[in-house]
């Protein structure tokens, strides 16, 4: 393996640390994103490396949280095939990755650690504390990750057998909808914050989508974080996007969404069929529905999907 450096090790030492800071957490993530991700193969692969071997020496349990969804993946992406992760980095994984995080990792995890993951994180969630935050993780992750992982679906279930009959009633959709005015007619869904470290881990499905409504939006070609931060002028370290899934009011819980949103500089968006290239044609201006021909059926739908919209997309 590649030796980190002294003076990098420090600085991923520090990021680590302050991951266990409320008040430096976010930004610390951030920056031991990046860091980790800089460089060739064999440099990243080292620095995930020093990064599991810090979050195993800390007792906070965000950072330890954070270096296994920053780091995981670096060494999974750099896996040949067949190879499996270490057992060292079992006890960092948890729900909090995103999802394209973890399903670089947990195929490459055999089934039996997977099984001990799944206890320790159902556990986990069965505390007491933001439980219906932490129950829409659970489907989240059965959603996102069932069709990979079968038992992602079992663990799930069991998650949610467990909750009292007396709460079963109130228990959150399996999907976080926005508020839904009367009469709507669609429903905003599952609001995402995506940032610089998403890009590297996007499916192909979704690094274009995002590159045509870049290229919609902006005006220009997209093809990397760092250029997506430029054209929108904010820094690498710190740009956003907004990503939601737009159901029709009516569908059930295996329904498919019907567009996928995409929203930029916090009041401009562009849409898309769910899962494809295929442009809708609204977009946001400045937090207003437009039209791309000004046919009827567009007009239509631009109105539709205003008076369905939450009052603000860059809200989550």
């Amino acid at each position: 393996m590649r030796a980190v450096s002294s003076a990098t090790r420090e600085k991923l030492r520090v990021l680590v640390t302050q991951i266990g800071v409320m008040e430096t957490a976010d930004e610390a993530k951030r920056k031991l994103e990046r860091l980790v991700n800089g460089g060739g193969d064999a440099v990243q692969v080292a620095k995930a490396e020093v990064c599991i071997e810090l979050g195993l020496a800390v007792q906070d349990i965000d950072a330890r949280r954070a270096v296994g969804f920053i780091a995981g993946p670096v060494l999974a992406r750099h896996l040949a095939p067949g190879e499996v992760l270490d057992a060292k980095i079992d006890v960092l994984i948890s729900l909090l990755g995103t999802p394209e995080n973890l399903r670089l990792m947990l195929p490459r995890i055999p089934r039996e650690r997977r099984v001990t993951i799944w206890e320790r994180e159902l556990a986990w969630a069965r505390e007491e504390g933001n439980r219906d935050w932490k129950r829409f993780l659970v489907e989240r992750f059965a959603r996102e990750l069932g069709d990979v992982l079968t038992e992602a679906t079992a663990f799930a279930g069991a998650y949610l057998a467990a909750i009292p009959p007396e709460e079963r009633e109130a228990a959150p959709a399996r999907r976080v909808f926005a508020p839904t005015k009367p009469n709507a007619l669609y429903a905003f869904a599952d609001p995402w914050i995506v940032n610089a470290g998403h890009w590297e881990h996007f499916d192909a499905a979704k690094r274009k989508q995002l590159v045509a409504a870049a290229d919609r939006m902006l005006g220009k070609k997209i093809r990397s974080a760092r250029g997506l931060a430029r054209a929108i002028d904010e820094e690498f370290d710190d740009f956003e996007l907004r990503h939601w899934h737009v159901y029709a009011t009516h569908a059930t819980e295996s329904d498919l969404p019907v567009f996928d949103c995409w929203v930029f500089r916090i009041d401009n968006a562009v849409f898309f069929r769910h899962g494809t290239l295929e442009r809708v044609p609204v977009y946001v201006l400045q937090d207003s529905f437009m039209n791309d021909d000004n046919e009827a059926p567009s007009r239509e739908l631009a109105e539709t999907l205003q008076a369905s919209a939450p009052s603000t997309l860059w809200a989550t």
